[in-house]
């Protein structure tokens, strides 16, 4: 599995009952947030002639601090799995982002990406850097506007390392 470049879509989303809502953008920076949920999705290829791929990656991130607290965003990456099948590489978007979530440099050979490992993400503190850029809707001037893109996904400030095979504890000797 290769994997490629992330989208993002910021400004939207579907509340709980099922409504679609628009945010207005918030700043271009870097905020404290935690992974909410990762998920394995279509792509929806039949609808999107251009995609190349059967299946992204959805990481469900939240703001926890600041002024922007609790907004979500819904950074998708792509998998490219007819491309090659050599595992990670630690230039892509998705790996960097594992890398971050799991507060670790580079990935042990032997990692996998399964629905477990994403479900483990759950509430791993992490940071995103978020981007304020136009986007001028020719077609639909009324969807014109600012557009949020999270650009990236880094390590905590504070980062929990998860180890998925933690050390044995030692127990203290009694002096």
């Amino acid at each position: 599995m290769q994997i490629g470049k992330s989208k993002n879509t910021g400004n939207t989303g579907n509340t709980t009952s099922g409504e679609t809502r628009q945010w207005e953008a918030i700043p271009a920076d870097i905020y404290e947030a935690v992974v909410v949920r990762s998920v394995f999705q279509d792509s929806e290829r039949e609808r999107f002639e251009w995609k190349t791929f059967d299946t992204e990656v959805l990481v469900e991130v939240k703001i926890t601090s600041g002024d922007y607290a609790n907004r979500r965003f819904w950074p998708s990456f792509y998998l490219y799995d007819e491309i090659v099948n050599d595992g990670l590489r630690d230039t892509h978007a998705l790996t960097k982002a594992i890398n971050a979530i799991l507060g670790v440099d580079t990935l042990p050979d032997d990692f996998v990406l399964d629905d477990a490992q994403l479900s483990s993400f759950k509430d791993a503190p992490i940071r995103i850097r978020v981007s304020k850029d136009w986007k001028d809707n020719k077609g639909n001037p009324d969807k014109s506007g600012y557009k949020n893109k999270v650009e990236a996904i880094l390590p905590a400030s504070n980062p929990v390392v998860q180890s998925h095979n933690p050390p044995p504890i030692t127990p203290v000797q009694a002096a």
